[in-house]
């Protein structure tokens, strides 16, 4: 069902684009799921918010996108749009064991 789910969601991504899926575990997270893309943030956001509303209600598991792309959203978007899908799926920034400095990554893309 799971395996099912993600297809669909990523069916919408040419295959070579979708890098990888990986279920793994996390000391403060617990079990999570990264999808990596190569695609730039706007297209990744949107298919991380399309997989967190399909699969976290159900899995109550923390569902992760990462991007090899630019960046190509305004730094107010990505932390709005960031700040939603973890409030959505109920993981504090703190609960991260390495800190996201948005600022200092949006300069380096930038």
């Amino acid at each position: 069902m799971i395996w099912q789910t993600l297809r669909v969601v990523i069916a919408g991504l040419p295959a070579s684009r979708v890098r990888g899926v990986t279920f793994s575990e996390d000391p403060h997270l617990g079990p999570y799921i990264l999808v990596e893309v190569e695609a730039g943030a706007r297209e990744a956001l949107e298919l991380w918010e399309k997989l967190v509303e399909a699969l976290h209600p159900r899995l109550k598991t923390p569902i992760f996108v990462a991007w090899r792309g630019g960046v190509d959203v305004s730094p107010a978007e990505l932390g709005r749009r960031l700040g939603r899908l973890l409030a959505r799926m109920r993981v504090s920034p703190l609960t991260l064991s390495h800190p996201v400095d948005a600022v200092e990554e949006l300069e380096r893309e930038w």
